[in-house]
Formats: structure tokens, C-alpha cells, sequence
């Protein structure tokens, strides 16, 4: 009886801890969620599509793309629209990510870090597959609208710079460079746009068909995939000096930030990048 009546109250500790953590995990989301709000209705309408909206703000943050209810919304920072380039493959990239049915996908991965916010295997399976997101919207648009890899990597980099002033990220939305997103998963997407083969879709779709069987067990499997996706080279020693590099370069020039990239002068493959 006393074996069973501390059993009993370990299961029921346990279940308020799990409750605790779900309500606190919630409540943030709701939060952010109501700061996205706030940000999408300080916006100024700039074209209206069937079912999308795209939006112009005035401040300085990274192009995003989110559903509420029945419409899209695409929203670009004001001093995009001055660089038709980086404007016309921003919204296809956003415009992708529509017709992928991705923003109706991250309420789902909004719901798996709220329900499994305890197992960090689920964060990073949602984090994988938003990487393979932005790498199957980045195939798409190379393959089908016939967009130059040089010109699609320097707005690639362009929004990296955004990303790296930003203080802060909402939920449910897709954005072009995501939050804190690793050196590495950067620099694979730079260097698969010089690719042409389908080789992300298979991923992208393998990993999506998985979500309907969600569970603790096939979130664990799952997260085997983002090692399984191909790792570039690294270059620990050049990125080393990028860095310490473009850190005196800012400290010199008494400047707030610097963004820094390195490539191979006859390949033009980026070997090493580094925001301060």
C-alpha cells in the first residue's frame, strides 16, 4: 500500500509538471501570436491576391509569410520594394511556401512544441523540417521559374542580414532565413541552388508523410533524417579568421553589425560566412 500510494502520487506530480509546461508553452504562443497580430494590422496592403495579402512594414525585420483564417499574408520590409530583384524573388519564394500548404503546416508544428515541449527530439524534428521546407521552396523556384542562381543567393544573403538584427520571431509563420538558423544549413542552401535535381522533394515529402503518424517513438525516428541530409564541408579554420576578421573590421569602423562571406574565387562555392 505504501509503494502504491507513492507511485501514485509520482504519476500525479508528474501530470501537473506536464500541465504546467504545456500551459507556460501555450501562453507564450499566444503571446507571440497576439505581437504578429498587432504587426499585421500596422501594415499597409501593397497587392491583394485571391486568397493572399501582401503586406508593407516600416520596420526592420526579416520577409515572413503566415495564414490567419481563410487568407495568406506575405509581409516585406518597406526597402524591398526599392530592389525589384530581391522583391520579385522574395514573393515567389513566399508564394511557394503557399502552394506547398507549409503556413497551414505550422500550426501543426506549433501544436507538437506546445504538446511535446518536455522532448527536445520534437523541436528538432520541427526544425528539421522547416530547413527542408525552405530548401524544397528554394528548388522549386530555381527548376520552374527559371530564376539565376547568383541573383536568388544574394537576396538569400541580403535577408540573412535581416535575420541578424532582428530581436524576436513569431510563431506559425515561414520565414525566408529562419530564426538562428545554423551556418551550415545556410551554406547547404546556397550551394544547392547550383544543383538541379530533385533531391529535396523526396526528402520533403518523406518526412511530411510521417507527421500523420505523430507519436514520441516516430518523432525519435524521424530526427534520424537531418543526419542523413548531405553536410558540407567544413572549414573551421577560414572560419575562424572570417570571423575575427569582420569582428576588428566593425570595432574599427565603430560600426553597430557587419555581415561577412567567403568564397572560392573559381567555384564560387561559400566556404565559410559570418554575421557580428
Amino acid at each position: 500500500n505504501e509503494f502504491s500510494a507513492k507511485s501514485s502520487s509520482f504519476w500525479h506530480w508528474l501530470v501537473i509538471v506536464y500541465f504546467a509546461g504545456f500551459l507556460w508553452q501555450l501562453l507564450k504562443t499566444l503571446w507571440s501570436l497576439w505581437g504578429l497580430r498587432r504587426i499585421l494590422n500596422n501594415c499597409t496592403v501593397h497587392r491583394q491576391f485571391k486568397s493572399v495579402q501582401v503586406l508593407v512594414t516600416s520596420q526592420n525585420m526579416s520577409p515572413f509569410s503566415c495564414i490567419m483564417g481563410r487568407t495568406a499574408k506575405i509581409v516585406l520590409p518597406l526597402e524591398v520594394l526599392g530592389r525589384t530583384e530581391d522583391y520579385r524573388n522574395i514573393l515567389r519564394h513566399e508564394l511557394q511556401h503557399f502552394r506547398q500548404k507549409d503556413l497551414y503546416w505550422t500550426w501543426v508544428y506549433e501544436a507538437l512544441k506546445a504538446l511535446f515541449w518536455w522532448n527536445p527530439v520534437s523541436h528538432m524534428w520541427v526544425k528539421a523540417l522547416s530547413e527542408l521546407s525552405e530548401l524544397s521552396c528554394d528548388e522549386e523556384i530555381m527548376i520552374n521559374t527559371g530564376t539565376k542562381a547568383k541573383s536568388y543567393g544574394g537576396t538569400l544573403l541580403r535577408v540573412a542580414e535581416y535575420v541578424s538584427t532582428q530581436r524576436g520571431f513569431f510563431p506559425a509563420t515561414n520565414r525566408m532565413c529562419g530564426e538562428k538558423e545554423n551556418s551550415t544549413a545556410f551554406l547547404r542552401r546556397i550551394n544547392m541552388l547550383q544543383k538541379s535535381k530533385k533531391q529535396m522533394s523526396r526528402w520533403w515529402a518523406t518526412l511530411h508523410g510521417g507527421v500523420a503518424f505523430v507519436a514520441i517513438a516516430v518523432i525519435a525516428l524521424v530526427t534520424r533524417v537531418e543526419a542523413k541530409v548531405s553536410e558540407l564541408p567544413t572549414h573551421p579554420q577560414l572560419q575562424a579568421v572570417l570571423e575575427k576578421a569582420l569582428k576588428d573590421g566593425v570595432i574599427r569602423s565603430q560600426a553597430e553589425e557587419g555581415f561577412a562571406v567567403l568564397s572560392n574565387p573559381k567555384t564560387g562555392e561559400i566556404v565559410a560566412l559570418s554575421p557580428y
